[in-house]
Formats: C-alpha cells, sequence, structure tokens
C-alpha cells in the first residue's frame, strides 16, 4: 500500500470533514481548530510517499518505527481556533 503525504495538523481526537470545504480538529492538548481545504494535493510537485509497513525486515524488526518529517500545512488554511 502506497500512501501521499497530505498535511500535518496538532494530535487530536477527533477531525470532521465537511461538504462545505471545512475540516473541523478536535485537539488532544491545545485549541480546537477550523480549517479550510485549499487543495486536495494533486497539484504537488514533489509529493511524499510512504510504503507499506508490511515487508519481511518490518516483521522480522520489531523496532522499526515509520518515521515522517511534519511541514507546515500548504494544502490547508487554519481559519480559526476555539
Amino acid at each position: 500500500m502506497n500512501v501521499q503525504f497530505f498535511d500535518t495538523v496538532a494530535p487530536g481526537t477527533s477531525i470532521n470533514i465537511l461538504k462545505t470545504g471545512y475540516m473541523f480538529l478536535g485537539s488532544e492538548t491545545s485549541n480546537h481548530a477550523i480549517f479550510l481545504f485549499k487543495s486536495t494535493g494533486d497539484d504537488e510537485l514533489n509529493p511524499v510517499q510512504c510504503s507499506s509497513q508490511q515487508t519481511e525486515d518490518f516483521e522480522k524488526d520489531l523496532n522499526l518505527i515509520a518515521k515522517f518529517n511534519p511541514r507546515e500545512p500548504t494544502n490547508l488554511e487554519l481559519r480559526d481556533e476555539l
């Protein structure tokens, strides 16, 4: 399975995507946030993709951890915090 990286947001307890193009993030430790989708991410020049962890190396070594570098949101725009 391949997954394309979209955007990084704060850890949350719930994410609600609305038909109007907004996303509500119920945050775990900070303010709740409302984001506007600026893009679907299809137009990125260098999309970051991750491959499945279901490989032989991953199954043999339980210490392997999937890692990625968070970035500032490019596809989401913060509209309000509650």
